[in-house]
């Protein structure tokens, strides 16, 4: 016990010898230490020149972030004397509450080895936050094949509202196809378009702005309008409807073939094929108009009918009965009926009915 206590005493004296032995001190007198976090403390710093010769003496707080600013930055002091100077020191940005000691440093310009240094207090009592506009944007674009997607996020980060806007352009074409839930405004810009996105947040409000540009719609009016303009060239531009159907009875199966004229002029050289395949016999019971021709082959039987002439719109009903040499089990499909017209060799037309199923008992 006594030996700390001894231990104590002897260091406090030793620190004292070195205070008193040492060539200049720093002492602080307060003017204002108590700041918030915008504003500056102030001091008036003394001097001490404890030596027998005049000193001069550099300052510095080396070991710290504050603005730390003196009046005389070079201060030369004589013989046992005191010398004072201004000091202001402004706390870094984002500093907390709270109290600071902040390094002081006087080192003689002509002695590196005379120096010494001191800590002068200062306390934060409140957080000053500027204003500050800021927004940050983060975007995820998406280009497809058919279909581009744009979707934007903007956050206010700052403290203030935030006003603004996001912008792109289109060309005409595309701001036609352009499609988007936020609200938006549009002007020209040159022979493009301008679209627009106002927005205004609050202090960490955000808003996500989303629209796509899609092209299904060229795609499906394409496919549409080239439907339509092949059911016109079919139902419209041929000349000739060509039916066939087949209906079973006791013993025969009848068959009938219907050929119009669906233009409003003579239509000459008119040519039907209808093909009987085997095992179906031709029984010769012909309707209206006998076949030109009939001509049997190992396959089948073909049937040829030839028309000078069809008027406009007319219409006539063929028709011939057949006959199975066997049973039929299931489905049996005849071929198709054929109408072509030909005028000084050239096709003019070639049109075929549709192939038609007989369901055996």
């Amino acid at each position: 016990m006594k030996r700390g206590i001894l231990a104590i005493i002897l260091g406090i004296l030793m620190i004292a010898t070195v205070s008193a032995a040492s060539s200049v001190t720093l002492d602080a007198e307060i003017a204002d230490n108590e700041i918030n976090s915008r504003e500056a403390a102030t001091f008036e710093l003394h001097i001490n020149n404890n030596e027998r010769t005049p000193n001069q003496y550099l300052l510095s707080a080396p070991l710290t972030k504050w603005d730390v600013t003196f009046s005389d930055y070079i201060v030369r002091v004589p013989p046992h004397s005191t010398r004072s100077v201004d000091l202001r020191m402004a706390p870094p940005m984002n500093s907390m509450e709270g109290t600071y000691a902040i390094y002081i440093k006087a080192q003689d310009t002509s002695d590196q080895a005379n120096s010494n240094f001191n800590y002068v207090q200062v306390k934060i009592n409140e957080v000053i936050n500027d204003a500050v506009k800021e927004i940050s944007i983060s975007e995820e674009v998406t280009d497809g094949w058919l279909v581009d997607t744009y979707k934007f996020t903007i956050e206010n980060t700052g403290t203030l509202p935030y006003e603004g806007s996001q912008v792109d352009y289109f060309s005409e074409l595309e701001y036609l196809l352009l499609d988007s839930t936020n609200n938006h405004g549009v002007e020209n810009y040159g022979s493009d378009k301008k679209v627009t996105w106002d927005y205004l947040l609050e202090p960490r409000d955000s808003i996500q702005i989303a629209y796509t540009v899609s092209f299904v719609p060229i795609l499906i009016s394409g496919i549409l309008l080239t439907s339509a303009i092949i059911a016109f060239l079919y139902f419209y531009l041929n000349r000739f409807n060509l039916t066939k159907t087949a209906r079973r009875g006791k013993e025969t199966i009848s068959i009938k073939l219907g050929v119009s004229n669906k233009t409003n002029s003579e239509q000459e050289t008119v040519r039907i094929e209808d093909f009987i395949p085997k095992p179906l016999k031709l029984v010769r019971q012909f309707g209206t108009a006998v076949p030109s021709q009939i001509i049997s082959t190992k396959s089948g039987t073909r049937l040829i009918w030839k028309f000078d002439s069809l008027a406009p719109q007319e219409e006539r009903m063929l028709s011939y009965e057949l006959k199975s040499e066997l049973h039929v089990i299931g489905k049996l499909q005849l071929p198709q009926a054929k109408l072509t017209q030909k005028k000084g060799g050239k096709l003019l037309s070639k049109v075929f009915s549709g192939k038609v199923e007989l369901v055996g008992r």
